[in-house]
């Protein structure tokens, strides 16, 4: 709420005396907070947003056991579908972990307005039911579990067991489905966050001098922002992060080098460090569609799902050139032309020439016309018995013609084309 050149920041909300705020994190969409922490001898977690120019909070969920760490999932989801609604209106999670009698975690969620809570990661004695649903929500199993973030494409969760070790939880369309240690080794100690564009995490430990970044499939992460003894976990293209100094603390934006980072979906075109090198040195690259040996096959795989759009599945762009159309319209054209020529078109064309010849035989013989339509005739039936003809289909060269009578450029007749 702070931006700069203002002297000083504006205050929006008077935080409630009993409400000690532990996380705040943005909604997806940028336009309200939500705020989780002790109000009482319950956890709440709280949305705060401006109606009629004035900032309000309002209770969107509450437990009696202690909420840690809150994280709102980047995917949106179309929770009922509205026949009389032109568009689905999309909505979106929050997830946080819950502290169990026992000492452990669990990560829990629910939706931006606190409804259809479900267990994500923890106990098997948490697994959540929808009668409805054809299957439960989620069935991964974890002694302990504090949700950490997302990635940008909102498939995978990333999560913290009781080690300090992450790992991964994955989505598959309509439920949780596959949980792996984070890139499929050991990360532990300090905090992880995923690179804006997908591409890699970076990887922050207390007390360290800088971070790591971590691009898959390399197994060696790199260095950046070295001489930077941050105290707090980094986030974004740069970092932002708290540095301590003899006065205090400063926040400090540190810049870092990372692959494609003004590209926010550059994690859709990566297949390989190749590809990262292709992309990043020439913006763009050619790609080896293997067994799809149809363009259509490359789009229709991905932009339709049982005739419509998965608005569940993150899909690449197209940029499609009226060029492809015209070029692909007139190989069309040239082969039905072609098609058509063979079938009909030379066919009349040598009914005319027999019968323009005949008729010409019997009402002009002396015509250079009836020369021209016997010429045409013999190349059609017997042109060794016609010298013009043999001329025709024999030499390129100008000569003398027996039809006109003046030289002629013979290779102009030279068939062209199909």
């Amino acid at each position: 709420m702070w931006e700069i050149g203002q002297p000083q920041m504006d205050k929006i909300w008077q935080i409630p005396g009993d409400f000690a705020v532990r996380s705040v994190v943005w909604h997806p969409q940028g336009d309200s907070l939500f705020l989780a922490g002790p109000q009482g001898a319950r956890s709440v977690i709280m949305r705060l947003e401006k109606t009629a120019g004035r900032w309000a909070g309002k209770l969107v969920y509450t437990s009696n056991l202690e909420i840690r760490r809150l994280v709102a999932g980047p995917r949106p989801f179309v929770p009922q579908v509205n026949q009389k609604l032109a568009h689905p209106v999309a909505a979106y999670r929050l997830f946080f972990g819950l502290h169990a009698a026992d000492g452990s975690y669990s990560v829990h969620s629910v939706t931006e307005d606190g409804q259809r809570e479900y267990q994500t990661v923890g106990h098997r004695e948490g697994f959540t039911k929808f009668p409805e649903a054809g299957e439960n929500p989620s069935e991964l199993l974890a002694a302990s579990a504090l949700p950490v973030g997302f990635h940008p494409a909102g498939h995978l969760l990333i999560w913290e067991d009781a080690a300090n070790c992450f790992h991964a939880a994955g989505y598959n369309r309509d439920h949780w489905q596959t949980n792996e240690r984070l890139l499929g080794r050991d990360v532990c100690g300090g905090t992880v966050s995923a690179l804006p564009n997908g591409l890699g995490i970076l990887h922050w430990r207390t007390g360290a001098d800088g971070v790591e970044l971590l691009l898959p499939p390399a197994t060696t992460p790199t260095a950046q922002a070295a001489g930077f003894h941050l105290t707090s976990a980094p986030d974004g293209r740069g970092i932002v992060g708290i540095t301590k100094t003899a006065a205090g603390f400063d926040v400090n934006y540190i810049p870092i080098q990372v692959p494609l980072a003004d590209v926010s979906n550059a994690r859709m075109f990566t297949e390989s460090a190749q590809d990262r090198q292709l992309l990043a040195r020439n913006g763009g690259l050619f790609r080896d569609l293997k067994k799809d040996d149809q363009l259509y096959q490359l789009y229709d795989s991905e932009a339709y799902y049982c005739g419509n759009l998965d608005e569940s599945t993150p899909t690449r762009p197209y940029l499609v050139t009226s060029d492809s159309f015209w070029k692909l319209f007139a190989a069309a054209y040239e082969g039905i032309f072609i098609v058509r020529e063979r079938q009909f078109a030379m066919p009349d064309f040598a009914l005319f020439v027999s019968q323009a010849a005949a008729a010409l035989r019997q009402s002009s013989p002396q015509s250079h016309w009836t020369a021209v339509f016997e010429t045409l005739l013999a190349l059609q039936t017997r042109p060794e018995s016609n010298p013009e003809a043999m001329r025709i289909l024999e030499n390129n060269l100008t000569q003398v013609s027996s039809v006109t009578g003046a030289a002629f450029d013979f290779g102009e007749l030279k068939p062209r084309g199909h």
